[in-house]
């Protein structure tokens, strides 16, 4: 796999590069691998159907699809989060990652990942702020969104960022050791967090993609699922 073999469609506008590229999958008018990215969503998405604020052109919207593989989705989240967090750093950002799926500077979000398996197909949503100011945000998470224009005062447009994501994503094809760079990446590492109601201190991640919580009693608990938020 190399960068230059993905194709790549470009949208002015869509609902949600992932739902547009599952379509196009589904209905076989694509084919292998590529990159769906458009300047604006109106319907963008997270983890758990949580809203993605991408209905602006300062960020890289993408979708990479995958037709007839067998991956697992925590071993795609992981080289897309590596992917993405290696590329800020090619920009001029140190960043890390949160789990499962986010890229964070600081305890601020810069990138959110997306991966969906259907029929023998993979599609991983990546939304990468580059260009927002914070007035661009949405008030309710403005003290917890951040872009690469404002960690590092330098824009970066979309292609050429996509241009490296892809460069960086066909580095990482060793899923082992990509799980020893993720685990050393994880920005969260001992620190207090709430996943569920319940405080825990964040002790790793497993191969599975499990994360390692110690609760207040001192238990070692795994979570497969939930959103952290920093106490």
């Amino acid at each position: 796999m190399e960068p230059r073999d993905f194709a790549w469609t470009h949208l002015k506008i869509t609902g949600s590069t992932n739902d547009y590229a599952k379509e196009r999958v589904r209905k076989r008018e694509v084919s292998g691998f590529g990159a769906v990215y458009a300047d604006l969503q109106t319907a963008g998405r997270g983890r758990g159907g949580n809203p993605w604020h991408s209905d602006n052109d300062k960020g890289l919207w993408v979708t990479l699809y995958f037709t007839d593989v067998a991956w697992n989705p925590f071993d795609a989240v992981m080289r897309a989060s590596l992917s993405v967090a290696e590329s800020l750093g090619l920009f001029g950002l140190d960043c890390a990652i949160k789990w499962p799926n986010d890229v964070i500077a600081g305890r601020k979000k810069i990138c959110g990942i997306l991966a969906e398996t259907f029929d023998g197909n993979i599609v991983i949503g990546i939304g990468v702020n580059l260009r927002q100011s914070a007035a661009d945000f949405p008030e309710s998470i403005r003290e917890s969104a951040t872009s690469l224009l404002l960690e590092t005062g330098a824009p970066a447009g979309n292609e050429e960022f996509l241009d490296s994501l892809l460069s960086c994503f066909c580095e990482l094809e060793d899923p082992e050791e990509n799980f020893r760079k993720y685990s050393g990446r994880l920005g969260i590492l001992n620190a207090g967090m709430e996943i569920g109601g319940e405080e825990i201190r964040i002790k790793g991640v497993e191969r599975d993609g499990a994360l390692l919580g110690e609760n207040k009693s001192g238990r070692i608990k795994k979570y497969y699922s939930g959103n952290l938020r920093w106490i």
